[in-house]
């Protein structure tokens, strides 16, 4: 079998690449032990499509409303026990942040397009 880059012998038909040029010869390979037609092979998986903007929005959104399991309890102790400051805030960041992560779910859901970025 030759290279059909460079037209250097191959040493076995086994071998992947031309040790001349680097050609890769699997797929030569294959059309000559088949008589110049390929088999069918399953289509290989693509990479990992990019999100749209709107699955970016609702995952930011989910992001934030998860953000209260870890953020109030550190500003409770850390904010009001340590340093203290007054309570309501705590109160604040715990209505806030889930607040504010429904709301840029739903910004995401209304205004954004499902089409994935480019």
């Amino acid at each position: 079998m030759f290279c059909p880059n460079c037209g250097q012998r191959q040493v076995s038909n086994e071998a992947r690449f031309c040790p001349a040029c680097g050609f890769p010869q699997e797929v030569v390979g294959e059309l000559v032990a088949n008589g110049g037609r390929l088999p069918w092979r399953p289509p290989q998986p693509s990479a990992p499509q990019e999100l749209s903007p709107r699955q970016k929005g609702i995952r930011q959104g989910a992001m934030i409303m998860l953000s209260v399991l870890l953020f109030v309890p550190l500003l409770a102790i850390f904010g009001v026990a340590l340093l203290g400051l007054p309570g309501e805030i705590v109160a604040l960041a715990a209505v806030g942040l889930p607040v504010g992560g429904f709301l840029r779910i739903m910004y995401a859901l209304l205004f954004e397009s499902n089409a994935p970025a480019l």
